[in-house]
């Protein structure tokens, strides 16, 4: 505010003197400082709040599915075996016994017990057998042997050969005089003994043989028998 003083009285020259209103400046300027104030807090919760920065990265996580197996095929009879034995004085092979789903069958009483030929002097022994223990045949399998109640049976034939180390050696299970199976045998020393088995189930009744013979064709023995 400006203040001009007229002194009519006096010669002198005017003075002039200027005044602040502190109070007035003061309070213009606390009311600016609370503008700006609000203005900041106003934007500050207006503003979009920031994505927090995750704590950690995720990882997918794989979780296998089981799938079903495929269903399995029938099983057919089993497979036919050869269980190859050496004479003692020299290490071999056990033969195995029959499976537990070969149920056994009784003999029957009076029955007549196979036979089997020896057409070889190479062939120290060979017999028509149900079972093979320890490497020797347990009993003589007759010559009509009958299904049992399982419908699945085991027959045996067992050899003994002197002289044929290295050759080739088959044994030919004919039914109805159609081969069935041949199992081939090769002697790894002088004197061993060698068995074959077949499985015969329910649907292989009927005149069974078996039959010996070098790979060039030389006979060296022949059995036969029937399953009812």
């Amino acid at each position: 505010m400006r203040v001009y003083i007229d002194d009519t009285h006096h010669d002198h020259q005017a003075e002039e003197i200027i005044e602040y209103r502190w109070d007035r400046i003061i309070g213009a300027m606390l009311a600016l400082v609370l503008l700006l104030a609000g203005t900041v807090g106003g934007w500050y919760l207006m503003r979009p709040s920031p994505t927090p920065a995750p704590l950690f990265t995720p990882v997918p996580v794989i979780v296998p599915v089981d799938r079903p197996e495929p269903e399995k095929a029938a099983e057919a009879a089993p497979p036919t075996v050869v269980a190859l034995e050496e004479s003692p004085g020299h290490t071999g092979d056990d033969s195995k016994p029959a499976s537990k789903g070969v149920q056994s069958q009784p003999s029957i009483v009076g029955a007549t017990l196979s036979r089997v030929q020896i057409l070889s002097e190479a062939l120290v022994r060979a017999r028509l057998t149900r079972d093979v223990v320890n490497r020797e045949p347990v009993g003589t399998a007759s010559a009509l042997i009958p299904m049992n109640a399982g419908g699945l049976i085991r027959v045996y034939l067992f050899t003994e050969m002197d002289g044929l180390k290295g050759q080739t050696i088959h044994h030919d299970w004919y039914l109805n005089d159609q081969r069935m199976a041949r199992v081939t045998m090769r002697p790894q020393g002088e004197r061993i003994a060698a068995s074959s088995s077949k499985y015969i189930d329910q649907n292989m009744r009927g005149a069974w043989r078996v039959e010996v013979t070098t790979e060039q064709g030389e006979p060296l023995a022949r059995s036969e028998f029937e399953v009812r």
